[in-house]
């Protein structure tokens, strides 16, 4: 074993042992109830990493609506209510906008994933970058796009009813490539670059999947030794192309789960599509397809778009929060 390796090795395993004193000596604060967790690790093996929503749930039964855990070294308070969510993180947002270090993500993403970055220099130049190309205005020049995948998609669906997904998929597909490449014969490699990079970033997310994420002293470990960092840095180097590319399939992403879920709605609530496709006669006739100059006078089908976004969010929303103070005593809202 060389004398680099042995080094390495004593460095990290003196740097846990100490912040593991650190942890048991350091002075107890006033912090919302929440399940008791194992010594040095917390409550870290008490989630499920491919579920850890079903333990929350419980936990909210039975503590509240604002939960303490710790995982490692990371006091976690997760909110479970609206009230509490608005009463700390908007009317407080001073304190609570900024992002928790997640070394993996950052490995994999290279920084740039606006929803985990801290909102610094960086994220408002990539934040403008993102309105100038998805805001409203930069969506109009999209409709023409839209109109004839959407003319088509509706056509497929009337033709094979029971291939929908298949249809959802080449719709989405089609605009994304409109959009990016101007050219549709890259749609399927696309959405499966898409479909791996946005599942790598929800594992890589979920507590307790990778120590790194919780133990400050391994994101400092080589990269010889550190499997993650070889796997996330080669992912990154496939996934980034450039920062414009990526906003603009994540935008078509959204649009294909939404669209999906609408679907499904549908089918669940059929008195619900009944009032839509009457209003669209209402409004519309049979004489015509809709346009975007319709949507004004379609209050009902604007508000089931939006109940759906509400019911089945097309990406995950709960994006880890970090205090600039440490102001757990006064968490009550």
């Amino acid at each position: 074993m060389s004398f680099t390796l042995i080094s390495t090795l004593a460095y990290v395993l003196v740097s846990v042992c100490a912040w593991g004193i650190y942890l048991k000596f350091k002075c107890p604060r006033n912090l919302p109830p929440g399940p008791k967790g194992y010594p040095f690790v917390g409550n870290l093996f008490q989630l499920d990493v491919n579920r850890p929503w079903r333990f929350l749930v419980k936990w909210k039964k039975t503590y509240g609506d604002i939960v303490y855990i710790r995982l490692f070294n990371q006091d976690v308070i997760i909110l479970n209510s609206a009230k509490a969510a608005g009463d700390l993180l908007d009317r407080r947002a001073a304190n609570y906008s900024q992002r928790p270090q997640i070394p993996v993500i950052e490995c994999l993403t290279g920084g740039l994933s606006m929803p985990f970055m801290d909102h610094g220099t960086r994220w408002r130049s990539m934040r403008r970058a993102a309105h100038e190309a998805l805001n409203m205005r930069a969506s109009v020049g999209y409709f023409p796009i839209h109109m004839r995948g959407g003319i088509q998609l509706a056509l497929d669906i009337l033709d094979t009813p029971q291939e929908c997904h298949d249809h959802v998929y080449r719709f989405t597909s089609f605009t994304s490539a409109s959009l990016i490449y101007n050219d549709t014969s890259r749609r399927h490699a696309i959405i499966k670059e898409l479909s791996s990079l946005i599942n790598d970033i929800n594992l890589t997310s979920a507590p307790g999947r990778y120590f790194a994420n919780h133990i400050p002293v391994f994101e400092h470990v080589p990269e010889f030794l550190a499997k993650w960092k070889q796997e996330m840095k080669a992912k990154y180097n496939m996934y980034t192309e450039s920062v414009l590319k990526f906003f603009l399939r994540i935008k078509e992403s959204v649009s294909l789960i939404t669209i999906e879920w609408l679907v499904v709605a549908m089918l669940a609530f059929p008195d619900v599509q009944r009032k839509v496709q009457a209003e669209i006669d209402s409004v519309i006739g049979q004489s015509r397809i809709p346009t975007l100059a319709d949507m004004e006078n379609l209050p009902y089908m604007r508000a089931v778009m939006k109940e759906v976004l509400r019911w089945r969010p097309p990406a995950p929303v709960g994006v880890p929060h970090a205090s600039l103070e440490a102001s757990a005593g006064s968490l009550s809202p």
